[in-house]
């Protein structure tokens, strides 16, 4: 029998440190990786691979301009560092869709998003889930 545990990522709950995290990427998003050392983005790595209930639940409870934020340095950290390429599992698809439901969805930022990303996915998420 092994002593070597299995590592899940399903196992990576989104806590404050995430939320502080991710609030100072979207802080940061001229700066190379938004301003984030190799250890953080370590730490938002497997969190952002999470159930979109997960997100969902995490997200709720924050103000909408966060969510932006947070939004724009998703899309961001998604094209520009390696190992954040999530594809249709984005959380940003998440975010958005929060946004949408409280109307407070700027008009321009599915623009800025589409400007901004190389995810064919972003910011609606797959079509074949929303039918």
């Amino acid at each position: 029998m092994s002593d070597v545990g299995q590592w899940n990522p399903k196992s990576v709950e989104l806590g404050v440190i995430h939320e502080k995290l991710l609030t100072k990427a979207a802080g940061s998003l001229q700066e190379t990786n938004l301003g984030l050392d190799a250890d953080e983005l370590g730490t938002l790595r497997p969190v952002l691979r999470r159930e979109r209930q997960v997100w969902q639940s995490f997200a709720t409870a924050q103000e909408s301009e966060l969510l932006i934020g947070w939004i724009k340095a998703l899309t961001l950290l998604e094209r520009d560092v390696t190992g954040f390429e999530l594809g249709d599992k984005s959380p940003v698809i998440t975010l958005h869709r929060i946004l949408k439901s409280r109307n407070d969805l700027p008009d321009d930022l599915n623009d800025w998003i589409k400007q901004h990303t190389n995810n064919r996915f972003l910011p609606y998420g797959n079509l074949f889930e929303r039918i």
